[in-house]
């Protein structure tokens, strides 16, 4: 395997810079890669980087785990973008020829937060607390500043228990429950609503259009699942002492063909949430995620772009064109991004699903 020294850092070629704890050593990397391939993620599941090293020389120092590796690609001549900061966890030397394997995961995720805990939320003297309330508290115990989209912040959550779990996992589980995506981001954790086509930081993202020219493969995938044409929720009525039933809520029909083949053929069915919840603001919002969670799950595509684009990130809106017209005619939203400087130049693999 011979290091890429043909097109990185030539003009109109790939580039990148790297940085070990402040350190520049994009210079010395740069005739020794073999590859450079990261993967960017929604929610709770860390982005991760992956270096390729050429070392038949035997020359090439091996690095410390634990180190801050700050990765950034692009174009030569243009402003490089930022992938973000990695911590280094995983080395792998092998051969012959001899190549070291340097892996790196988010340094938002290497904290304490895989750190089980046991601890109830409440407020005062009740089993009542807000979702917002709860997401600070953790963000605080691990030191990260917190950002909560405003139709989560005041949901009323009851008997909130976190039994010997790591807060990720507890983040993970509790997000889904209320139709939200946690995430962490440069030093904050944040509480999002998914397919809304904004940036972990809420910004909105610039739709794009992708069309078939730009792509060197697709894959399309129309699983084999049960139809939902509507969601039902219940709540507890503490004042009447009763259980609530609110109004079924139905899945929206198709509105275009695109969305009526993704439906077509499907077993149909009213998809009856099994949780109580606590009120009836916090039930009408969990039947309103899971008929949107429906809409996004029912097929998925992934593209490679033969042309990287470095700008791409999840949770960004895409329009396909010049494909068939089923899958041109979808909305679809970025779940995971994959940059590659390899081989074959710089190219980008996106992961798409279904949005609303």
């Amino acid at each position: 395997m011979a290091p890429l020294t043909t097109t990185l850092g030539t003009p109109l070629g790939p580039d990148f810079t790297l940085t070990l704890d402040g350190k520049n050593i994009s210079g010395q990397v740069r005739p020794r890669l073999i590859s450079l391939s990261a993967t960017l993620n929604r929610g709770t599941i860390a982005d991760s980087l992956t270096l390729d090293l050429d070392d038949s020389d035997g020359k090439l120092a091996l690095p410390t785990r634990g180190k801050l590796l700050l990765a950034s690609i692009g174009w030569q001549g243009q402003p490089l973008t930022l992938l973000g900061s990695f911590i280094v966890n995983t080395l792998q030397h092998s051969g012959a020829p001899d190549k070291l394997t340097i892996t790196a995961s988010s340094a938002d995720f290497s904290g304490s937060l895989s750190e089980k805990h046991k601890e109830s939320y409440f407020d005062g003297n009740t089993d009542r607390t807000t979702l917002g309330s709860i997401i600070r508290i953790i963000a605080a115990r691990n030191g990260l500043q917190a950002s909560i989209a405003p139709e989560f912040a005041q949901l009323t959550v009851i008997s909130a228990h976190q039994t010997d779990e790591a807060d990720m996992d507890f983040l993970t589980k509790l997000a889904t429950q209320y139709g939200a995506i946690a995430d962490i981001k440069y030093g904050t954790l944040m509480l999002l609503k998914p397919g809304t086509g904004r940036s972990a930081s809420r910004a909105p993202l610039p739709a794009v259009v992708i069309s078939r020219s730009q792509g060197d493969s697709h894959k399309f995938t129309l699983a084999d699942r049960t139809i939902y044409t509507a969601v039902e929720a219940s709540w507890q009525d503490i004042n009447g002492a009763q259980q609530k039933t609110l109004p079924t809520l139905s899945v929206p029909t198709a509105q275009n063909a695109g969305q009526a083949y993704i439906r077509e053929g499907g077993k149909q069915k009213i998809d009856k949430l099994p949780r109580i919840y606590p009120d009836e603001a916090s039930a009408r919002l969990a039947a309103q995620a899971r008929v949107e969670s429906l809409q996004r799950l029912s097929a998925t595509m992934s593209i490679k772009l033969a042309s990287g684009r470095e700008d791409l990130v999840p949770e960004t809106t895409v329009t396909l064109a010049g494909f068939k017209s089923q899958f041109n005619e979808v909305r679809w939203i970025i779940t995971k991004v994959e940059h590659t400087l390899g081989a074959e130049g710089f190219t980008t693999t996106l992961a798409l699903e279904t949005a609303p």
